[in-house]
């Protein structure tokens, strides 16, 4: 047995086959068969004359191949079949090797999963952000899993982006994979754990920097933010000539009073820059680092957490607004864990293996390219720690003498946003952009937005036709005493 594993053992049997094919295929033949010559006489051949005709390559030889393919078809493909046989036969046994080491993997493999599905599935600590204990429905969360087959993990999501740097997956297809293996129906029937196991895409992508040129065009709308803009500028200027080529930004907070334009500075930007933008209100927030990190599997209503959610969306390098960071409740236990995890999300290397309480420990996923900014209107209430994390910006309101065109801009964004841009046109009086010019661009914004809903209402527009909607400092003055909820700004 050793003699065939080796390669020249195989050459020699195979050579032996063929010879002795080669020997013994004339016994083959019918010797009742005569063998007819060129001159058109027939004659019997000898054992020696067919042997000789069989492995010959001369004239005569070929001419006896060419009838012997006619009249024997079948013993020709034999030899034929013997030739190649003989040929790959020392190859064969790796081959056959090979597929068997194969097979036996996935018997292994299969086994594994079986066993996996169904044992009980490890129970997680509980989330460092509970306070409370979960609730009764979930005493069975370490019950025996179903010994039927896991459903199939839901279709891998086509990601498309034009512009995008590829990245390795910010969670990683396998730890993903072996996370829904894991999981229970409850958790599979979460949407946003669904939508994160269909992003094991093998790359993510991560926006490049845009022109510097193009950040300087928001400060018309933006005037107060020309600090905040040259700033993001320079970042831009050295994603250009970076090797990675990928936008980043170091993180920012943004104090000022409400309403000078935060949010809407931040929407504006990722839209320019082509990444995601997410706005995590944390005023008022009770849940600590639940919202940002998720919430433990175990609790009712449990979710994976903002942060990867939006990554599941395949942008690695998505811009975030923690707004009202100041707005923290400070009484609440779970401020601590909030302010721990962002201190881990601010800091690049413990960033690079961040957890999801929803997720567990299987899944660590990079946020290293997460573009983080926070904004606030005291800076003295954010814990020390967490402010030296931040490039601090202090954000006043606009001057009158600069509205004019913010007003515009705005007026012009409203118009996008509800979707009218084609049938709709804003004009304005002098006299209602001095009234508008010493509001906020929040206060702006509502205003503009009430007169021009109560002029299409007045109108009948049925949309057929484009119509200009006057706005003066009667109608301005109008919405003033009339108080309404403010809108995001």
């Amino acid at each position: 047995m050793w003699f065939f594993q080796t390669m020249t053992g195989r050459w020699l049997i195979s050579g032996g086959l063929l010879a002795g094919w080669y020997a013994w295929s004339p016994f083959f033949l019918p010797s009742r068969y005569p063998v007819e010559s060129q001159s058109g006489t027939t004659f019997m051949p000898s054992m020696t004359q067919w042997t000789t005709w069989l492995v010959g390559n001369d004239r005569t030889s070929r001419e006896f191949h060419a009838w012997l393919a006619a009249a024997h078809p079948g013993l020709m493909h034999t030899y034929a079949a013997m030739v190649v046989l003989a040929a790959a036969g020392p190859f064969l046994p790796g081959v056959v090797r090979k597929i068997s080491d194969s097979a036996a993997k996935s018997r292994r493999e299969a086994e594994e999963r079986k066993r996996t599905a169904t044992s009980s599935r490890p129970a997680r600590a509980s989330s460092s952000t509970a306070t409370a204990e979960p609730e009764n429905h979930t005493e069975g969360a370490t019950e025996e899993k179903s010994e039927k087959e896991l459903p199939k993990p839901p279709p891998i999501m086509e990601l498309r982006v034009a512009n995008g740097v590829p990245v390795p997956n910010v969670f990683g297809p396998d730890a993903l994979l072996e996370r829904w293996a894991n999981s229970t129906d409850a958790e599979r029937e979460t949407p946003a754990f669904t939508a994160i196991i269909k992003s094991r895409t093998k790359n993510h992508y991560a926006m490049p920097p845009v022109d510097p040129k193009e950040i300087e065009k928001l400060k018309e709308s933006f005037p107060n933010f020309v600090d905040v803009l040259d700033f993001i500028a320079g970042y831009c200027a050295v994603g250009k000539i970076s090797e990675t080529g990928i936008m980043a930004l170091q993180p920012l907070l943004l104090v000022g009073p409400p309403g000078v334009g935060k949010t809407e500075l931040i929407y504006s930007l990722a839209e320019m820059l082509g990444v995601p933008a997410e706005v995590v209100g944390l005023g008022g927030n009770s849940g600590g680092a639940m919202v940002l990190g998720g919430m433990n599997s175990g609790w009712k209503g449990s979710s994976p957490g903002r942060v990867a959610s939006v990554l599941a969306k395949g942008i690695a390098n998505p811009l975030f607004l923690l707004d009202e960071l100041d707005k923290v409740p400070t009484s609440n236990t779970n401020v601590s864990n909030l302010t721990d995890y962002l201190l881990g999300a601010l800091e690049k290397t413990s960033a690079r293996k961040m957890m999801d309480e929803f997720l567990g420990p299987t899944v660590l996923f990079d946020a290293t390219r997460v573009m983080w900014v926070a904004s606030a209107n005291e800076a003295t209430k954010i814990p020390e720690p967490l402010l030296t994390r931040f490039q601090i910006f202090h954000v006043d309101n606009i001057p009158p003498e600069k509205m004019p065109p913010v007003i515009r801009n705005i007026a012009k964004k409203l118009l996008k946003e509800l979707g009218v841009t084609s049938s709709i046109d804003v004009d304005m009086t002098n006299g209602a952009i001095d009234r508008l010019a010493v509001m906020t661009p929040r206060e702006i914004k509502r205003i503009v937005k009430n007169v021009v809903l109560a002029a299409v209402r007045e109108s009948g527009k049925n949309g057929m036709t484009k119509t200009t909607v006057l706005i003066d400092a009667e109608s301005v003055d109008k919405q003033v005493n009339h108080p309404a909820v403010n809108g995001g700004a």
